[in-house]
């Protein structure tokens, strides 16, 4: 199993989008700061999400204020 937990900054507010067949669709991205070699680098993580979390997400992530932080875990499953 592995996981992938990021906090960051909202990078732009959600775009919102429904399925032909009606299924909500948020897209947005997230910028993660780190250290490197005593710089400062920001990746920055493009998130789709789906459904009842997709229209979460539009209802409640907005750019504004300017510090809007967002916390993102992934977990992947693995067959052996």
């Amino acid at each position: 199993m592995n996981q992938v937990i990021c906090k960051g900054r909202l990078g732009r507010d959600p775009q919102i989008r429904t399925t032909s067949k009606g299924t909500a669709v948020a897209s947005f991205s997230v910028a993660c700061d780190r250290m490197y070699n005593d710089k400062k680098l920001t990746d920055w993580i493009n998130v789709v999400a789906w459904g009842k979390l997709a229209e979460a997400v539009g209802n409640l992530l907005s750019k504004f204020p300017i510090l809007s932080h967002v916390i993102l875990c992934y977990t992947m499953l693995m067959k052996p």
